[in-house]
Order: structure tokens, then C-alpha cells, then sequence
């Protein structure tokens, strides 16, 4: 579990702990943010999947997952 106190700025923003997992870059926890607007309207409203490393490194999940 993602053991931090997220910041939120957008009240429209949603983020959902996926889980954590291990790399080639290191350890992390993905880390699914979606906006409320978007959903409402029918949609899945997923803006962004990302890992988070322990090291503060930020790395796109789909992405990373598409090279596999």
C-alpha cells in the first residue's frame, strides 16, 4: 500500500492505490488517477497510471507495461 499523504489541488481528481510490485528500476506502488467529471459522463475516467518509486521516481505504468 502507498503509505503517503497525497495532496490533492483538484477536487476533480481521484487516485487509486493498484498495488505495489518490483522492477527493473526498483520497487514501487502504481497508482491510478481518474477524474470525477469523467465518469460521471459514462467514461472510465482514468487520466493516468503511474508508478512511484522509492527513490521519488515517476514513471508512466501503461507505458512500461506496453514494452513487455
Amino acid at each position: 500500500m502507498f503509505h503517503t499523504t497525497l495532496v490533492n489541488y483538484n477536487d476533480d481528481l481521484l487516485y487509486n492505490d493498484m498495488g505495489e510490485g518490483i522492477d527493473e528500476y526498483g520497487h514501487y506502488w502504481q497508482i491510478k488517477i481518474a477524474s470525477k467529471e469523467w465518469r460521471a459522463q459514462g467514461g472510465t475516467g482514468t487520466l493516468a497510471q503511474v508508478r512511484v518509486y522509492e527513490n521519488g521516481d515517476i514513471r508512466d505504468a501503461l507505458e512500461l507495461t506496453e514494452m513487455y
